[in-house]
């Protein structure tokens, strides 16, 4: 069995698990806050300069601690790339002796990339822990019960939401800011013509 199928098949679990304790359990009607179309757009800020001070963090961070490395691996791909003694220095392009330091550059930017969104990652669910959560401020949760699972599951649930929009950084952000005035105008717009 592949790869791919193992996580078709524990995604298909996971969603029967899901449907079985949701099923099993009371949960209560919750409601949007009456202002929260007005905070919308002030929470959407927050986490816009939330995911830009993120993002501008673990690039001073990777940068500091990654590009030293990745800066002499390109050299040996630009020394490989380099004819000696050419007066153009023209790059060979395709060479067998040039596949391996590339690979090793590519792999390394790889790394790079996965490490920030990890890092990402922690961070936005970190700062949501600590406090700021978007789907949260957004709902009456007044009347669920704290010690209640649908509590702890919409705050946990909120939690790795929030730090994944941290994470995605401030263009995921911008698009989501995007999407949202967009709506409301088409809303606004087709509310005014059938009235």
């Amino acid at each position: 069995m592949g790869k791919k199928s193992w996580h078709i098949e524990g995604l298909f679990l996971l969603i029967i698990v899901a449907f079985a304790v949701f099923a099993s359990i009371r949960l209560e009607a919750l409601n949007i806050k009456p202002a929260a179309e007005q905070d919308l757009w002030r929470l959407l800020g927050i986490l816009f300069l939330l995911a830009l001070l993120v993002e501008r963090a673990l690039e001073v961070f990777m940068t500091a601690l990654r590009a030293p490395k990745a800066e002499n691996l390109q050299a040996k791909v630009d020394a490989l790339a380099t004819k000696p003694g050419d007066k153009e220095t023209m790059p060979l392009l395709n060479t067998e002796d040039l596949k391996d330091p590339r690979n090793k550059l590519l792999a390394y930017k790889q790394d790079t990339r996965h490490l920030a969104l990890f890092l990402g990652l922690a961070a936005g669910v970190a700062i949501s822990a600590l406090g700021f959560r978007f789907i949260e401020s957004l709902l009456d949760i007044s009347k669920l019960d704290e010690n209640s699972f649908q509590f702890y599951g919409l705050r946990f649930m909120d939690i790795f939401i929030t730090g994944g929009l941290i994470a995605g950084g401030s263009d995921g952000v911008h698009k989501l800011t995007e999407a949202y005035s967009s709506f409301t105008e088409t809303y606004v717009r087709e509310k005014n013509k059938t009235a």
